[in-house]
Order: C-alpha cells, then sequence, then structure tokens
C-alpha cells in the first residue's frame, strides 16, 4: 500500500511539474509575442509621429525664413538704390547669425546678386559645399540652391511701389535630420528594453521552474508523509476498536463464561444529558455506559426512568446511546452485549 501511494504521489508530482513548465513556457512565448506585437505598433505609431514632428518643425523653419527673408527686404531698398554693398553684407551677414540660416543675399531687379557676403566662415555651409566656396555670393547661391536640405525664401524689395529685387534666405532643414536622430535613438533604446524585457522574463520562468520542480518535490514529500501519517491514523482507529472488542470477547470465552459482562464501549454522563433528576440510580452523575450497567441491557436491576416508564423499549432508540454509538465496531459491541442482556 505504501509503494502504491508512493508512486501515486510520484506520479501527480510530476504531471504537475509538467503542467507548470509548459505552462510557464507559454507564458514566455505569450510575452514574446506581445512584445513583438508592442514593437510593430510602437514603430509605425513612432513614423507617424516622427513625420508629423518633422512637418511641423519645417513648417516652424520655413515661418521663420519668411520673416528673416521679409526684414531683409525692408532693410535693403536705401542700400540697393545706391548700390552700397558694404551695407548689404552687412545685413545679410545678421541674416546669416541665426543657426538655422546657411546664406542670405540680395538681388536687384534683373537677377544680379548686388551682395558680396559669402558666410565661407560658416562649418554649415562648408560641410554642404565639400569646402569649396565659391568665388562670389552668386557662386555660392548656385552651388546651395541644388543641395537637398536647402530650401530657399524669398521677399521682394519694393519702394514706393516700385520693385527693386529680392532679398533671399537660404535655411538648411536640420529639423527634419534632428527629429530622424531623435526618433531612431529612442526606437533603438526601446527595441533593447523590449529585448530585456524578452530575456527577463525567459530567465524569470526558467528560475520558477526551478523553483517549482524543487518545490513540487517538497511538496510530493510532504504529501506522501501526511498521506502514511493520515493512513497510519485510519488504521489504528480501525484496529484499535477491533482489538478491543477481540480482546473483550476473548476474556468471556476464556473466562468462566460470566454472561454479566460487557464489551467495552464508549462513556457519557446520562443524567447530565437527559437532566433525569434521578440521583439514586447507580450511575447518577457519572460517565458510564449507562445502557449496558442501567438500561436495557443491564444484566441486573434496570434503574433508566425512560426504559421502566415504557417511554423506550430498548436503549437503542435513546439519542445517548446513539449518539455514542459512532462507528460500525461500536454498533457491533452495542447488539452483542444486547444479546448478552
Amino acid at each position: 500500500m505504501s509503494l502504491t501511494v508512493l508512486l501515486l504521489v510520484g506520479g501527480m508530482c510530476s504531471l504537475l511539474l509538467g503542467i507548470q513548465q509548459r505552462s510557464l513556457s507559454s507564458v514566455s512565448d505569450q510575452v514574446a509575442q506581445m512584445v513583438q506585437q508592442v514593437e510593430t505598433q510602437q514603430a509605425s505609431a513612432l513614423e507617424e509621429v516622427q513625420q508629423q514632428q518633422i512637418a511641423a518643425a519645417q513648417r516652424a523653419l520655413q515661418t521663420k525664413a519668411r520673416s528673416l527673408a521679409s526684414v531683409l527686404a525692408k532693410l535693403s531698398p536705401v542700400a540697393l538704390l545706391t548700390l552700397d554693398t558694404e551695407t548689404l553684407d552687412t545685413y545679410c551677414r545678421e541674416i546669416a547669425a541665426d543657426p538655422d540660416v546657411v546664406f542670405a543675399c540680395v538681388f536687384d531687379s534683373e537677377g544680379t546678386v548686388q551682395s558680396t557676403f559669402r558666410n565661407e566662415s560658416d562649418a554649415t555651409l562648408q560641410q554642404l559645399l565639400g569646402g569649396r566656396v565659391g568665388d562670389s555670393a552668386a557662386d555660392v547661391f548656385t552651388a546651395l540652391k541644388g543641395k537637398s536640405g536647402v530650401f530657399e525664401v524669398a521677399a521682394d524689395i519694393e519702394e514706393e511701389g516700385q520693385h527693386l529685387g529680392r532679398a533671399v534666405v537660404l535655411i538648411r532643414d536640420s529639423a527634419s535630420a534632428s527629429q530622424s536622430n531623435s526618433f531612431a535613438e529612442f526606437a533603438a533604446s526601446s527595441e533593447k528594453l523590449m529585448g530585456t524585457l524578452v530575456d527577463d522574463v525567459k530567465q524569470q520562468a526558467h528560475t520558477a521552474t526551478v523553483r517549482g520542480t524543487w518545490v513540487g518535490v517538497l511538496a510530493g514529500l510532504i504529501g506522501l508523509a501526511a498521506t502514511m501519517i493520515a493512513v497510519l491514523l485510519v488504521l489504528r482507529s480501525i484496529t484499535r476498536p477491533l482489538k478491543r472488542v477481540a480482546e473483550g470477547l476473548k476474556d468471556i470465552a476464556q473466562g468462566e463464561g460470566d454472561l454479566t459482562r460487557r464489551l467495552p464501549m464508549r462513556k457519557v454522563n446520562c443524567s447530565a444529558q437527559k437532566k433525569c433528576n434521578r440521583p439514586q440510580c447507580p450511575e447518577y452523575g457519572k460517565e458510564a455506559s449507562c445502557w449496558d450497567t442501567v438500561g436495557s441491557n443491564a444484566a441486573g436491576q434496570v434503574h433508566c426512568p425512560s426504559i421502566l416508564s415504557g417511554k423506550y423499549a430498548s436503549c437503542h432508540e435513546c439519542p445517548v446511546m446513539q449518539d455514542a454509538v459512532r462507528d460500525e465496531i461500536d454498533e457491533i459491541a452495542a447488539w452483542f452485549n444486547t444479546f448478552l442482556g
């Protein structure tokens, strides 16, 4: 029987561990799939946000460029009419001081560049032109105009309704590159974070599996011990009453055949339970098997008022005896004593 219980507990532990391991593996796979879905959705959302941010940044740059071109156009009429190149260069230099402005120049009504400012010391301009800055402002303008990421904004120069020329500002679209770099860094950081999350979940699943294995083994051993204890207690609860009955029968059989003897049974305080108020009863206020000593099974005089009055024909009808007969062994003893009585 012990071997059967051991095999049963071991099988249950193995089954539970297998179920736990599959469950943890399933959770790990589900987390990985969820992370992949989140990454896909995040990438799509980031792309959309990135495009919106770039568009907003470009609109802001264009607005600033138009404002700067308008300022240059309003400053230039007198200097353009008097061919004051030095003043025009000063205006262009002030406009180009803005970090987003690559170049600024002033054209006359014939389309000729009248300013000579080339902004040749600007690092951004040199980078765009590969270090080869043209000899004139017109050369610089022509070289920059075709460059990717550079856009032109112009404002008409007028004086008393007469068209004098154009003020031109070239802006580098640094916002797009800056936004792209920022979002690329964020995406890389997010991907790394998600990867770390998946690795952590897998590690936790592995750790939980190992811990669950030991917990399962320990639980199995505890369960086995508890089962063995329970089996022993059950067996003891069966064998002890049987042994008591067997010893009682043996005493009756091997003795002098005294049929006044009874098999031992549980003892109760009958007078307290029934409140009979009969102090002359030999078992009054005592713990005794009253059905065998003063009740219907008694070998001598019956003292129980319920039997004497005819309320019960036998103590088997009495709740006191019924409560005392708790199992089949008690029932065997009760009926055997009744038989003797």
